[in-house]
């Protein structure tokens, strides 16, 4: 009667399998200090870029809980856009794959099991891929989905394992999230230094305009003053007269400079009234 209830009954069927684990080796408590450690390296790794995370997270959690099969797609901000594709992904295609999360996410599944599947299609799905269980993560900006297969001999993930299994998922959402908001700072700042040199290089470019258009009028001065005193028929005329074109070309390049570097007057925008009309 005990043998029928725990082979009719899949919680106590579970329990059982999970004691006999315990009481048959070490296993679990092996499969307890990889995954404690496969999440400090997580923790080590944050800064690196999602695409290069997630292809190191996949073969890791697969070596650790010794699974047949890992498959996992990385989405973009974009729709349906994959951004990253790791471990065994030959089963689904990406298209395949992004329909399937969005089953999951209407569903309102964060884990679902070929038992559990909502309707013919993702059991379907999940039995083409040979997944045991699906598992979707979504964080800010960042989401994704692993499809875990079985462990040798065809064994299913105990629920310790599945447990671990999720914390690891939200632990690699979490820092695909925490790396996606340091490039975005990362970003910001880079483009406000970049704005703080043009700012300098304008009002340096301005400063040297000033200084050079200065003696350029002295110099357009003396030459002028020059050409008259010589006369036409002077054999220096021709050149004081290329001095003077370089002087006036010199002169429009630095007011150009000074038009650029000179910040943009606002506009006020004054009511029309009847005197402003006529």
């Amino acid at each position: 009667l005990i043998i029928a209830l725990i082979l009719v009954y899949r919680p106590l069927r579970q329990r059982t399998a999970e004691a006999l684990r315990y009481l048959l080796g070490g296993r679990v408590h092996e499969t307890r200090e990889q995954a404690r450690q496969l999440a400090v390296q997580m923790s080590e790794h944050a800064n690196w870029p999602s695409a290069e995370l997630f292809g190191w997270f996949v073969p890791s959690v697969r070596d650790v809980f010794r699974m047949e099969t890992l498959s996992g797609w990385l989405w973009s901000s974009e729709p349906a856009a994959c951004a990253c594709q790791a471990g065994d992904v030959s089963q689904l295609t990406a298209k395949q794959a992004h329909a399937l999360q969005a089953r999951l996410v209407a569903c309102g599944l964060t884990v679902c099991s070929r038992l559990d599947a909502p309707d013919d299609e993702v059991h379907a799905w999940l039995e083409n891929s040979s997944t045991e269980i699906a598992i979707r993560f979504e964080r800010g900006g960042q989401s994704g989905l692993l499809l875990c297969g079985s462990q040798a001999w065809h064994q299913p993930l105990g629920e310790e394992q599945v447990s671990s299994l999720l914390l690891l998922v939200e632990q690699l959402g979490s820092t695909l999230h925490n790396s996606q908001l340091q490039a975005e700072r990362l970003a910001a700042e880079r483009r406000a230094l970049q704005n703080e040199k043009l700012s300098t290089l304008g009002l340096l470019a301005g400063s040297m305009a000033h200084e050079i258009k200065n003696p350029l009028s002295s110099i357009k001065t003396i030459v002028t003053v020059m050409s008259e005193q010589l006369g036409p028929a002077n054999p220096h005329a021709e050149d004081l007269r290329l001095v003077l074109g370089e002087v006036d070309r010199l002169g429009a390049t630095t007011s150009q400079l000074l038009d650029f570097v000179r910040p943009p007057r606002e506009v006020l925008a004054v009511p029309l009234t009847g005197a402003n009309r006529k």
